[in-house]
C-alpha cells in the first residue's frame, strides 16, 4: 500500500488487512499452542491466562461513565 508516514490515510486500512489476515491465515510460532493456527488458539489462551488468574474479563462501557 506504499505508507509512508504514521499520518497516511491508508494505514487505518491497511491495519485492518493486517489484523485480519494474522487472524485467519496465522499460526501460533511460541508457546504451548505453537504450530495451531490463530483463530482456534485464540479462545485455548484467553481461558489459560483467565484460570491462571493473570488475566481478568474486561468489558467497554458502552455510553458514557460518570463517577459520583
Amino acid at each position: 500500500m506504499k505508507i509512508n508516514s504514521p499520518k497516511d490515510q491508508k494505514l487505518p486500512e491497511a491495519k485492518e488487512i493486517a489484523y485480519k489476515e494474522g487472524f485467519y491465515s496465522g499460526v501460533m510460532i511460541y508457546g504451548e499452542f505453537k504450530g495451531m493456527p490463530v483463530q482456534e488458539a485464540k479462545p485455548l489462551v484467553r481461558k489459560q491466562l483467565l484460570d491462571s488468574g493473570l488475566a481478568f474479563n474486561y468489558g467497554e462501557p458502552d455510553g458514557v461513565v460518570t463517577s459520583v
